[in-house]
């Protein structure tokens, strides 16, 4: 039984019985214990997304828009005109789903189902004055596709955008299916109590394709009494989830707390609706903290602070109680820090600071949304027994007591706003993703403290901070391994995009763009590659995606720089589309001795004429003499292409060898702004043949901890006069069960092993191909070559089918 295929996903939240809570950092004890050491406690996603995994296709009929899945050709994702009349009832949600399902059932060939074979997701439902948000979940014979889902999204009620995530192209799985799974859990995981609850469907992902198994789902107790959920494949019996459902995140009424954290100076803060106890009954205060009461009613918090929106408890037995004085004939309630406490360690203003950051987040959230769980009463635990952590379990935040390594985190907002996150992402159904759901957490935070540092005096003796969300982490390379790691990648992306905004708008206004955004994604976004969509359906201000929305190309830029999207020419300033050399001898190749005139096309990749585009030509070695640089178009029609009034005048020395390469660039600058595209001048043309060279003996058994080598002999003549590389190519292909296990290195004749390939979790097999030429600079060509499979782990095993390097030498030719 292979059971070692697990990375992080979430529970659909109104299907599954249980809850799934979040540690601020990564969980440290978990209370099971499992026979079966390759089995680790750990989620799955399906990540299909994103701009990287989809094709961009033609239009449909009646000027519809799709991207389709580059794995399966399913349509993914559709925008355009729809022919749908707008919702005339915004707020009433019975319009909305009858478009839907007219227009589902008109359209079977694009999902693969009927709208009887969806069920939708309540929570993730949205029906504001702006946009309006249904998410469902595919099903299959019945039962609910996991890890699907389809997105409905309208802007003033007009269906604007649709998320296809259906996965009905996958077949269902076959077999008969096995009748001892509570036998096999059992005998995996050392625990005292088991009961199944439900099955459905889960969608794997793999190098080309996707299937689909069936699932049986069981809640376990461990000799801890932590409890755990673990998914079976009922077919093979193979455990594909197992996760851990315990995680490491008038009169005045005011409290000592610190604006951020504890090395601060304390200030005092409003206990905004807070309940006080009176002889007269409940009192709640205002926002401002304050509250009516005569004067024979002393106010007094009785038995720990509680509210409109958060009540807390303290786990070490001594919650808040004050009493109200008299000064200036009017009430004061004032909550004291503990004087006799080290102030990272203070569990009085800890409870101060639990409440009024938690309820903070309420009001704020409240601005951009309304729904039923900011009308709740959060449970807010303090002072845990315990150290170094925080989480949330799926209905209450817990913030852990400190030690000499570590401050109590209810003295940390960033770590209070953090879990807050997850109560939030809970209780609006959209995310899926364990990393998406980090990353929210940690964007909340930065919404409240417009700050990259995340827990900043988590550590002890030094302050520092727990994470950072200033430097880039990058999509897909950044993926993979613990989820607090991987939500940097979406965290990161946001703090980048505050700054843009903050750069553009100013930081209030940043904040408030970033909030609307923020509070109404989590509704629909299932992971954190969806984010992207769904941020240009929020940001559009008119229901029509195709003529833009007002931060397109800032949103695009930065999503595209952490690979979250693909850039888009509409909000470049213009593309170079062509360079054509005018020569003496008419070859169209730069030659020494020449004087060439260089022709240059420019794109408008815009919807509006692009006016006054003037250009220049620079040169950044000598061995060129550039006779006339500047360049000057006439207007360019949208998306229309142009070639500049005037050449670009070169002079190209004759002492200058065949085959140099000079370095440049084109500038392109019009209304007030500026983009420049490298150039590379070749001189000569290059007619050495791209050849083939196939590894021998193949195929080849990788087996466990052991390495595996194919070789192959270059011995062409060409090579040994020692030309240099002008293109290299591999390619590999391994079947395994398991290729997070695996590790590749290419060995050059005479050199030390390249890495070209470490697996990452555990999808099945290997199709690698790759331009290497960078990697091959100035390595030798001829001699014996090989290619090194190393299997690190138990388990798993698998051959090398084929290896092929294409090389091509620099034979340069110049007339």
């Amino acid at each position: 039984m292979n059971a070692r295929h697990f990375v992080w996903a979430l529970a659909l939240p109104s299907l599954l019985v249980p809850q799934y809570g979040y540690s601020f950092v990564k969980q440290q004890r978990p209370g099971i214990r499992i026979l079966d050491q390759s089995l680790s406690i750990a989620h799955k996603v399906v990540r299909a997304l994103s701009s990287k995994d989809v094709l961009r296709s033609s239009s449909l009929p009646a000027g519809l828009e799709y991207l389709s899945d580059a794995k399966s050709g399913a349509i993914r994702v559709i925008w355009g005109d729809f022919g749908i009349a707008p919702v005339s009832q915004r707020r009433l949600a019975a319009k909305y789903l009858e478009v839907i399902e007219g227009y589902v059932n008109a359209n079977n060939s694009i999902f693969g189902l009927s709208f009887a074979e969806m069920e939708e997701l309540i929570d993730s439902r949205y029906v504001g004055p702006d946009e309006q948000f249904f998410k469902f979940a595919a099903l299959r014979d019945g039962s609910i596709i996991k890890d699907s889902s389809i997105d409905f999204r309208f802007k003033y009620g007009r269906l604007v955008q649709v998320i296809n995530q259906s996965y009905a192209e996958v077949a269902s799985p076959q077999g008969e299916e096995l009748e001892n799974l509570k036998e096999i859990v059992s005998q995996t995981l050392v625990v005292h109590e088991i009961t199944a609850t439900q099955r459905y469907f889960r969608l794997r992902q793999e190098e080309g394709n996707y299937s689909l198994i069936e699932v049986q789902v069981f809640e376990t107790r461990g000799n801890s009494d932590e409890i755990y959920t673990v998914e079976i494949d009922v077919h093979t019996g193979e455990i594909y989830e197992l996760r851990s459902n315990f995680y490491f995140n008038t009169g005045h009424a005011h409290a000592a707390a610190y604006p951020r954290w504890y090395n601060e100076s304390i200030e005092s803060h409003p206990l905004a609706f807070l309940d006080l106890a009176s002889a007269a009954g409940t009192i709640r205060t205002d926002i401002t903290g304050t509250f009516d009461a005569a004067n024979t009613a002393r106010p007094r918090i009785a038995d720990g602070l509680g509210g409109r929106h958060v009540i807390l408890h303290d786990m070490g037995n001594n919650p808040i109680r004050a009493d109200g004085f008299l000064v200036d004939d009017k009430w004061v309630v004032d909550v004291k820090a503990n004087d006799n406490s080290q102030a990272s360690m203070d569990e009085r203003v800890a409870q101060n600071m639990i409440y009024t950051k938690s309820d903070a987040m309420f009001r704020h959230a409240l601005k951009y949304v309304d729904t039923p769980w900011l009308h709740t009463r959060l449970r807010a635990n303090a002072n845990l027994r315990n150290h170094c952590n925080a989480h949330w379990d799926g209905r209450t935040i817990n913030l852990y007591t400190g030690n000499s390594s570590c401050a109590n985190t209810g003295l940390i907002a960033d770590v209070i706003y953090h879990e807050w996150g997850h109560g939030y992402d809970a209780n609006t159904g959209g995310i899926q993703d364990g990393a998406f759901s980090e990353g929210l957490g940690d964007i909340m935070s930065l919404l409240m403290t417009r700050s990259h540092l995340l827990g900043i005096g988590f550590r002890l003796p030094d302050h520092s901070p727990v994470r950072d969300l200033e430097p880039d982490r990058i999509y897909p390379q950044d993926a993979g391994g613990d989820v607090h790691a991987e939500g940097l990648i979406i965290g990161s992306t946001f703090w980048d995009l505050y700054k843009a905004l903050r750069d553009k708008h100013g930081e209030e206004k940043a904040v408030d763009i970033l909030s609307n955004y923020v509070f109404k994604m989590t509704f629909t976004a299932r992971t954190y590659l969806d984010v992207y969509q769904a941020l240009l359906v929020i940001d559009d201000d008119d229901a029509e995606l195709s003529n833009g929305t007002p931060n397109l190309c800032l949103i695009n830029a930065t999503f595209a720089a952490h690979g979250l999207a693909a850039e888009l020419e509409a909000c470049q300033l213009a593309t170079l589309a062509e360079l054509a050399v005018d020569d003496l001898d008419g070859d169209g190749i730069m030659e020494p001795g020449e004087s060439i005139e260089v022709r240059v096309a420019a794109r408008n990749p815009a919807s509006a004429t692009l006016k006054k585009l003037v250009g220049e030509i620079k040169i950044f070695e000598p061995g060129i003499k550039i006779n006339r640089a500047k360049l000057f178009w006439d207007d360019i029609p949208p998306a229309g292409v142009a070639f500049a009034r005037e050449s670009v005048s070169l002079e190209i020395d004759a002492s200058v060898p065949c085959g140099k390469v000079f370095s440049g660039e084109i500038t392109l600058s019009a209304s007030g702004r500026t983009v420049s595209w490298p150039q590379v001048f070749q001189i000569g043309k290059n007619i050495g043949q791209l050849r083939d060279y196939h590894a021998s003996g193949l195929p080849l058994p990788i087996r466990d901890f052991q390495k595996t080598e194919a070789v192959w002999q270059i011995s062409d003549a060409e090579w040994d006069q020692e030309l240099k590389l002008a293109k290299g190519v591999l390619s590999f292909a391994i079947d395994h069960s398991y290729v997070g296990d695996l590790k590749v290195a290419l060995i050059p004749p005479g050199s030390e092993a390249i890495s070209v390939y470490t697996g990452k979790g555990g999808g099945n097999d290997v199709r690698f191909t790759q331009d290497i030429t960078e990697l091959l600079k100035d390595k030798k060509i001829g001699g014996q070559w090989s290619l090194s499979v190393t299997d690190n782990a138990l388990r798993d095993q698998g051959s090398l089918k084929s290896v092929a390097l294409k090389l091509q030498p620099e034979k340069f030719l110049c007339q």
